[in-house]
């Protein structure tokens, strides 16, 4: 047999994500009834509750503790290597029976650990596969301010849209792009996406049309935003796109009805969750492909899986591998969708 080229190599490397409708996905169960709200290129997933873990499918659970209590932690995002980011209650040394939000790192051999030296309460809410992590930090009214910071244990402040206007960081992508929102109009509570640039110039995405307000969600490598959008229209989703703006993400079966973005690839596939007035539990989990078309997730799982009800999803990775909340006999469930077909290797190369 003629070994394959690496045109055929690059062609089953791309096609297990390039999901069509044909493509099908298989249940695989973490055991918890949690949101595995974030999956990494590795296939860890992490969820805030209780427990607090990460699992991935060679390991299971492995629950992150807190500083004190267990309860009191908000995991938000994991990397490829298994760190994870988000905040929880510490005990503050100088004062007894008080307690910070404070952001954090975690490994499974190190455990939980602060990386700022933040003087108010902060919170880590995004870290990609470089170890860059971004968040936001508090100041003495209470008010938010976007960080980014480095494994070396720098960080900096991102800059605002106006002058002192609160902001904060959301996701940061491969390419150290981050995707948060920020203050546009002072002491009116309007916010603006926004998307801060590996140099820290920021990029306002405004608003979608009549839309109050987004709600950040993912970042692809190609600086590609999804998210969640409320106002006249409806609760809507999003796709933005740099210099083409806005794409409007409307539920298929009910215009005015809830749908959301919260998890994007880098082949444009998109994963969120919908409501079907009347149907079963109500919320749907979707896929949609890059043509715009949009799949219930029930009507792609294998035969395998059959019998799960797949309410949920939250993320997607670029092996097509989707971080979801599903029931199965009644019981509610954290899951990871996994792609069941696989490609042939293509021998047929010169």
């Amino acid at each position: 047999m003629k070994a394959p080229t690496k045109a055929g190599v690059a062609l089953v490397l791309l096609m297990p994500v390039l999901a069509t409708s044909q493509q099908r996905y298989r249940v695989y169960d973490t055991g918890v009834n949690e949101d595995p709200t974030r999956i990494s290129e590795s296939g860890k997933m992490v969820s805030s509750g209780h427990p607090n873990y990460m699992w991935d499918r060679l390991n299971g659970l492995t629950t992150i503790h807190g500083y004190k209590y267990d309860n009191d932690v908000y995991v938000q995002d994991v990397n490829s290597s298994g760190t994870a980011v988000g905040s929880a209650w510490k005990p503050v040394a100088w004062k007894d029976n008080t307690y910070q939000l404070v952001e954090f790192t975690w490994t499974p051999d190190v455990g939980i650990r602060r990386f700022g030296d933040f003087p108010f309460g902060s919170e880590a809410c995004g870290i990609n596969d470089l170890g860059e992590v971004v968040g936001d930090v508090s100041d003495v009214q209470g008010g938010s301010h976007a960080f980014r910071s480095w494994p070396d244990g720098g960080w900096e402040m991102l800059p605002p849209l106006i002058p002192d206007g609160y902001s904060g960081a959301w996701k940061v992508n491969a390419k150290g792009q981050i995707f948060g929102g920020a203050e546009f109009r002072k002491d009116v509570y309007d916010w603006h996406g926004v998307v801060w640039q590996p140099d820290g110039t920021i990029v306002d995405m405004g608003n979608d049309g009549p839309q109050y307000q987004n709600f950040p969600g993912d970042i692809n490598t190609l600086g590609e935003c999804v998210g969640g959008t409320f106002g006249p229209l409806g609760d809507l989703g999003f796709l933005w796109r740099p210099h083409e703006g806005y794409t409007r993400i409307v539920n298929p079966f009910k215009a005015d009805a809830f749908i959301d973005a919260t998890g994007i690839n880098d082949f444009g596939l998109i994963v969120g969750t919908l409501d079907i007035y009347g149907v079963d539990y109500g919320f749907h989990a979707y896929i949609r492909h890059r043509n715009g078309d949009i799949v219930l997730l029930d009507d792609l799982l294998d035969s395998d899986s059959a019998g799960w009800k797949i309410s949920e999803a939250f993320d997607i990775n670029n092996h097509g591998e989707i971080s979801a909340v599903g029931y199965f006999n009644g019981q509610r469930r954290g899951i990871m969708l996994r792609p069941s077909l696989r490609p042939v290797i293509d021998t047929t190369g010169g």
